[in-house]
């Protein structure tokens, strides 16, 4: 069922949160024109899964940077994408959502954003028009995981594009909609697994069941359809880029090419920049591996085995995308490091990327001079510049103008061009 939301206004400077009003209340929210940036939060009043937000400006769109977050507890926000530049535009989401944050940006001096009120619809238990959900038998446990799969229009062997949730989702989340729209399209196969669900247990959480069951998904599609082994790919963002990587190490001669966006590559690291950062992220990891580093060898052992660096060696020679955006670890959660280390893990003697150059990198959101390339462009980008890149073998790294984001046409780009043989 369908709620909508009206707001009171008033104008707006940066960082403005206005008090939400009563759903039956009409009024409308303006921002202040030529303040450049305006940003507007929804507190729903309670954790639901959404299958969708739609926001109504009230027939104006304002022609700028516009996109939306969602948060389950207004601390850990996730970044879903832009937001459409109509009057009533609808984003997709399939996740755990109480509040939604909406951004703007502009620079022409009378630009002022309107909002009328948000649409938001609780989800089933798979959004409409995303495929059928299927279970899945565990090698492992016998039980029967659940995923969703988007059977195959094509005739003949088709590619197989295994999605990976993020850290807090699940397999009925839709955070890569462009993704498996493209593979409608191309009537390809495209599985949506669970792997246990979100990453706060140690079923989940790159365990040995999280990494049992992508593989079981990838055996069941087999056995669903005709699938062209040339032709398997991987690809997530943030937990699912994390999975993404533990899976390439873990499980190399499956894939003809991973895509791993925003990755965490080392459970760790990660732990005490979220500690210093105050994210509930260390918590989760806390969770899931029995401890906090350095509190006992068994938990250590578990963040070893965990973390994709441990694994990453065995992935020299697959076709390997490492994306991060340059400002993630200040206004996202996983710092750029991690994507960089990840590749430094298969980059051959010489090739890979100089601590000094990632620490600069992190601490400035920015590419050192000297490895700055004017002449870099890669339009599968779009809006969102490129501004390093290095190559080592089959693999590459990319540091693009953004923050915790997939970039979902830069990966349809990239994954379309593998094959294995």
């Amino acid at each position: 069922m369908a709620t909508t939301i009206r707001v009171q206004g008033g104008p707006s400077a940066a960082g403005c949160t206005p008090e939400m009003a009563l759903p039956e209340v009409a009024g409308a929210w303006r921002g202040a024109a030529g303040a450049g940036e305006w940003v507007l939060t929804f507190d729903l009043g309670l954790v639901n899964r959404l299958a969708a937000v739609t926001v109504d400006r009230g027939g104006s769109a304002l022609q700028a940077d516009s996109t939306v977050d969602v948060s389950s507890d207004g601390v850990l926000w996730q970044a879903i994408g832009a937001l459409p530049p109509t009057a009533l535009a609808r984003v997709p989401l399939g996740m755990p959502v109480r509040f939604v944050r909406l951004s703007w940006r502009s620079a022409l001096p009378e630009a002022a954003p309107e909002v009328h009120g948000i649409e938001v619809g609780a989800a089933g238990a798979a959004p409409a028009g995303l495929g059928d959900v299927v279970r899945c038998p565990s090698r492992v446990d016998g039980t029967l995981q659940p995923a969703r799969f988007l059977a195959p229009t094509a005739a003949g062997a088709v590619p197989l594009v295994v999605g990976l949730h993020t850290w807090s989702g699940d397999y009925r989340q839709l955070y890569m909609p462009a993704i498996e729209a493209w593979c409608a399209e191309q009537g390809w196969a495209y599985i949506h697994p669970d792997f246990r669900g979100p990453s706060w247990t140690p079923e989940a959480t790159g365990s040995d069941l999280a990494v049992a069951d992508i593989l079981d998904a990838v055996a069941w599609a087999r056995t669903a359809a005709a699938i062209d082994e040339r032709r398997i790919y991987l690809v997530g963002g943030s937990g699912g880029g994390f999975h993404a990587l533990l899976m390439a190490g873990r499980a190399p001669e499956v894939w003809a090419g991973v895509s791993a966006w925003v990755p965490i590559s080392d459970l760790a690291a990660w732990y005490h920049e979220c500690r210093a950062r105050q994210l509930g992220y260390a918590e989760h990891i806390v969770r899931s591996c029995g401890g906090a580093p350095g509190s006992s060898p068994a938990v250590d052992e578990q963040l070893r085995r965990r973390s994709p660096l441990t694994w990453l060696a065995q992935a020299r020679g697959l076709p390997l995308d490492i994306n991060a955006g340059i400002h993630d670890g200040h206004r996202g959660s996983v710092p750029v490091s991690h994507s960089l280390r990840a590749f430094n893990a298969v980059a051959a003697a010489g090739e890979a990327v100089a601590e000094d150059d990632i620490r600069f990198m992190v601490e400035h959101e920015a590419v050192p001079a000297a490895l700055q390339d004017t002449g870099l462009i890669d339009d599968s980008y779009g809006a969102r510049r490129v501004l390093f890149r290095r190559h080592s073998g089959a693999a590459r790294v990319t540091l693009f103008e953004g923050g915790h984001e997939v970039v979902e046409s830069a990966a349809r780009a990239w994954l379309s061009r593998q094959c294995r043989g």
